[in-house]
């Protein structure tokens, strides 16, 4: 996973959808300090980002790609405001179900319901797995943005 820093002025923006909170961008457009531009595609935003990226202007942003997908995670502004909000909630998602599918696997091997399905079995550990890849990502994220 990659935490990319851009310094520079971000062109306001609305999201092209929104849904749950989270904005989904079609392009974000920053104006670099050489006067280069430099735009990202296909990005989503949490919800205290969306307002962040309505007012644009200059500042230190955050571009993630844990999930999956890029992300704008956070903010720092010349005037010390700082501002953070994670774009996805697949982590929580993934913690349930696979926790589920622990709970089958525990039920069919260990106390021997043999009548239970095997794919929730097998696919529950993985799904804890992937979980924990995910929040070491958005830890990761999260750590570049506070010493950043």
């Amino acid at each position: 996973m990659a935490v990319e820093t851009i310094e520079g002025i971000l062109v306001a923006a609305q999201p092209r959808r929104r849904k749950w909170g989270y904005g989904y961008y079609k392009e974000l457009s920053f104006t670099l300090p050489g006067g280069s531009e430099r735009k990202i595609a296909k990005v989503g935003a949490g919800s205290a980002m969306v307002d962040e990226i309505a007012r644009g202007g200059a500042g230190r942003w955050f571009v993630s790609d844990a999930d999956g997908g890029k992300g704008l995670c956070g903010v720092h502004r010349a005037d010390g405001t700082r501002t953070y909000a994670h774009w996805s909630n697949l982590g929580p998602i993934l913690l349930v179900v696979g926790m589920l599918g622990v709970a089958v696997a525990i039920a069919r091997f260990v106390f021997g319901y043999t009548e239970l399905p095997l794919t929730p079995a097998i696919l529950g550990p993985l799904l804890i797995a992937a979980w924990a890849w995910l929040r070491h990502q958005r830890l990761t994220a999260k750590k570049a943005f506070d010493a950043g």
